[in-house]
């Protein structure tokens, strides 16, 4: 978060990494939205064009009054020299 120069108080997020429509694309076929609805989006860089992103799911439990939040799917990304989003992820068995 930056601060803006009328208040310093205020902040307002960096735009900086994957666009939201890129990743609604990348992640429309990935989630099933139906069964869990996303929370929230985290993207974290952690190199030149690469970024890990977290996908929150919130919950309410029939016993609880509290909801809790989890991450639903986590990501590797890398954007190509052509602006193409790929999916660098190793998942469990796949080598």
């Amino acid at each position: 978060m930056v601060e803006t120069q009328e208040n310093p108080k205020v902040t307002e997020p960096i735009k900086t990494g994957i666009s939201i429509k890129d990743l609604d694309d990348f992640l429309s076929d990935k989630i099933d939205l139906e069964r869990n609805p996303i929370h929230k989006i985290d993207q974290t860089k952690v190199g030149d064009e690469c970024y890990r992103v977290n996908v929150w799911t919130k919950t309410i439990g029939e016993d609880s009054v509290v909801p809790s939040f989890s991450i639903l799917e986590s990501f590797y990304l890398e954007i190509s020299s052509n602006g193409e989003i790929v999916d660098q992820t190793i998942r469990k068995g796949k080598v």
